[in-house]
């Protein structure tokens, strides 16, 4: 086998198959029309790999956000407890709409659970270790088109931007139609080349889009652990070409 015939048949190992990822969108696509047509909901809108195609198989879950009225929510966006408070609010909506007792647009949901960002929407029997869920993040819109997020366990809200990384993964598509394959074919690798020593702080997996970054080979651990330039005493598992003052991304 030729060293190109062997990295087709790699790519054809992580991609998804395409009804799959119509299925997922679909799901995802449910939940976008039924929150957007709640009266405190601006904006909802898809996040995460699915959304910057860069998903691998099996496709487990998709990430939503739903962007409030501050208006409508004048507490939201300060300490304390408006973090929580915004997530069981969300939490009530998925539950009214689409739950799988009373839900009046549909019964998908048959758990709805809030986390410390999302709701975790179970689609599948809770108890299945490869059920589908969908995590629907509320979210408040700034000034400078960022969001706000929840973040129950500290009782604050935080900023976030996940339209910029699509945007980046966008950009970096159109300048080389082979970037988002390479993307899959990547994730499940820990180990292809020397790291640097200095790093950007950031997920690896979302410093990709951004600029170079380097791999460690390690034995053991799962790739959706690595950070970039991991700080403290432990082994850096793979580092930022850009080095900790350079990288422009957000966690």
């Amino acid at each position: 086998m030729r060293i190109d015939e062997a990295f087709d048949d790699f790519q054809r190992s992580v991609n998804e198959d395409v009804s799959q990822t119509r299925l997922a969108r679909d799901r995802r696509d449910l939940f976008k029309r039924v929150l957007i047509s709640e009266p405190d909901v601006t904006e909802a809108f898809g996040s995460g790999s699915l959304r910057r195609s860069t998903q691998l198989r099996p496709i487990n879950d998709v990430d939503i956000v739903a962007v409030y009225d501050a208006a409508q929510h004048p507490d939201w966006g300060s300490a304390g407890l408006s973090a929580e408070h915004a997530l069981n609010h969300n939490r009530s909506q998925v539950n009214r709409l689409l739950g799988k007792t009373n839900g009046s647009y549909g019964n998908e949901v048959r758990l709805a659970l809030p986390r410390n960002h999302a709701v975790k929407c179970f689609l599948d029997d809770p108890d299945d270790e490869n059920a589908f869920t969908v995590d629907v993040m509320p979210a408040l819109r700034q000034a400078d088109d960022t969001l706000l997020i929840p973040e129950k366990l500290t009782q604050t809200w935080v900023p976030a931007d996940p339209e910029h990384l699509i945007n980046l993964v966008a950009d970096r598509q159109r300048d080389w139609e082979h970037f988002r394959p390479l993307v899959r074919v990547l994730k499940p690798s820990p180990a292809l080349m020397p790291g640097t020593p200095a790093g950007c702080g950031i997920r690896a997996r979302r410093c990709e889009a951004l600029h170079p970054v380097a791999w460690r080979r390690r034995d053991a651990g799962e790739p959706e652990s690595l950070t970039c330039g991991v700080r403290g005493s432990g082994p850096r598992w793979v580092n930022c070409e850009r080095g900790t003052g350079g990288c422009p991304g957000r966690s």
